[in-house]
C-alpha cells in the first residue's frame, strides 16, 4: 500500500484520479461522470483555483488505484482552515482511509494550518458535505458510499455543522403561498426580474457579486474569484426553465436573487417524484427594510407568471442549515426531513506545530 502524489498539473494522475470516482459511484441514481476537461479547469497552470491555492493530490494505491483525496490551502491566507475534498475509497477500510487522511494532515501541517474541514471540494462554492442521513437520493445530494462519514469520524473529525433538504406540510405550504401575497406592502420598491440568457457571463457575474455578499456568513465561506465561481456554476444554467433564476432590484439595481429548478427524487424502495426544488436565495446585506422581503417578492412573481409549472406541488425547500431562521419557521407549521448532509472538522493539536 503507498501513496503517490503531486501539487501540479499532471494529466495521467488526473486520469486515475477520476477514474475511481467513475467506477465507485456509477451505479448511483444521479451519476454524472467526472471528465478530464474538469480538473483542467481548476488546477491546470493557467487555471484560477490553481493561481490562488496551494493544493496537493493523492492517489492510494497496492494493486491498483483504490482511494483519493485532495487538500487545499488560499494562497492570500483568506479564511483559517484548509479544504480537504475528492475523497473516494473503494472499500470500507479504516486503515486505508487513515493513511490517505494522514497524508492530508501532515501536508496541512507543513503549511502551518491547525484546522482541516471537509469534505469541500476546494471551495462550498464548487461543492461539500457527506450525506449523512435519508432514504431518498435527491439531484444536487453528494455522491458516494454511506461508510465514508464513519471513516472520517474514526479518524478524528467531528461532525461541525449539518444542513437538510425539506417538505413542509400541505398545511404550512397554504399558509407560505397566502403569505407572499398578504404581504405586497413589505416589498414595496422591490422588482423581480428573470435572469437574460443572451446575456450569460454578464448574468452569472451578478449573481456572483450578490452571493459573494449575501453569503458571507454562511458555514465555511471562503471567498472565490468570478473565473472560479463561473467555472463551478455555469453548468446550472442549461437546467433552468423560464422563471426559475430571477432577480429582486431595488430602484434598479440587484438586490436579491432566486434560483430554483425541476429536479428528480428517488426513494430506496424504487418509487421517484419530479419536484421544483428551491435552492439558492440571497440578498445584499447594509440595505435594511428596503431589501425585507426579496424572497416574498421573487416567489410572487414565479407564482403569478410560472404557477401551474411551479407550484401546484409542494417543492422541496434544499440545503436548509441546522441553525437558520428558515428552519425554526419550519418546524412551527410543520416540515419532514427528507435527507441530511453534513460537514467535519480536524483539529491538528498545537504540540504538533513544535
Amino acid at each position: 500500500m503507498k501513496l503517490k502524489s503531486i501539487d501540479a498539473w499532471d494529466a495521467d494522475f488526473f486520469t486515475e484520479f477520476l477514474c475511481i470516482f467513475n467506477d465507485i459511484n456509477k451505479d448511483h441514481v444521479f451519476f454524472s461522470p467526472e471528465t478530464l476537461e474538469k480538473y483542467q479547469y481548476d488546477f491546470s497552470p493557467e487555471a484560477a483555483f490553481n493561481s490562488r491555492h496551494f493544493w496537493k493530490a493523492f492517489l492510494l494505491e497496492t494493486d491498483e488505484i483504490e482511494g483519493r483525496c485532495l487538500i487545499s490551502l488560499p494562497k492570500d491566507g483568506e479564511g483559517s482552515f484548509a479544504s480537504l475534498g475528492y475523497f473516494e475509497l473503494k472499500n470500507n477500510d479504516q486503515k486505508k482511509a487513515d493513511k490517505l487522511l494522514t497524508a492530508a494532515v501532515e501536508w496541512a501541517k507543513k503549511h502551518g494550518v491547525g484546522e482541516i474541514r471537509g469534505p469541500i471540494q476546494g471551495n462550498i462554492f464548487n461543492s461539500y458535505k457527506f450525506k449523512l442521513a435519508g432514504e431518498w437520493s435527491i439531484v444536487g445530494d453528494p455522491i458516494h458510499p454511506v461508510y465514508y462519514p464513519k471513516l472520517f469520524a474514526t479518524f478524528g473529525f467531528e461532525q461541525i455543522a449539518s444542513w437538510s433538504n425539506l417538505k413542509v406540510t400541505r398545511l404550512g405550504y397554504a399558509l407560505k403561498l397566502l403569505s407572499i401575497f398578504l404581504e405586497v406592502p413589505r416589498t414595496k420598491g422591490l422588482v423581480a426580474r428573470e435572469y437574460d440568457p443572451s446575456n450569460k457571463e454578464s448574468e452569472l457575474k451578478t449573481l456572483y457579486d450578490l452571493m459573494m455578499d449575501s453569503y458571507q456568513n454562511m458555514h465555511s465561506f471562503q471567498p472565490c474569484s468570478f473565473e472560479e465561481f463561473f467555472q463551478w456554476n455555469q453548468h446550472i444554467l442549461s437546467y433552468l426553465k423560464p422563471g426559475q433564476f430571477l432577480f429582486a432590484e431595488y430602484q434598479g439595481l440587484p438586490v436579491g436573487f432566486g434560483v430554483n429548478f425541476k429536479g428528480g427524487l428517488v426513494h430506496a424502495s424504487g418509487k421517484s417524484e419530479t419536484r421544483i426544488l428551491l435552492g439558492f436565495v440571497g440578498r445584499k446585506r447594509g440595505l435594511g427594510k428596503k431589501v425585507r422581503g426579496v424572497a416574498n417578492c421573487l416567489s410572487r412573481y414565479t407564482l403569478t407568471h410560472y404557477g401551474k409549472d411551479n407550484y401546484l406541488q409542494r417543492p422541496i425547500i434544499t440545503g436548509v442549515y441546522q441553525n437558520s431562521p428558515i428552519r425554526l419557521w419550519l418546524m412551527r407549521i410543520g416540515m419532514s426531513e427528507l435527507t441530511r448532509s453534513g460537514l467535519f472538522q480536524y483539529k491538528i493539536p498545537a504540540s504538533s506545530f513544535n
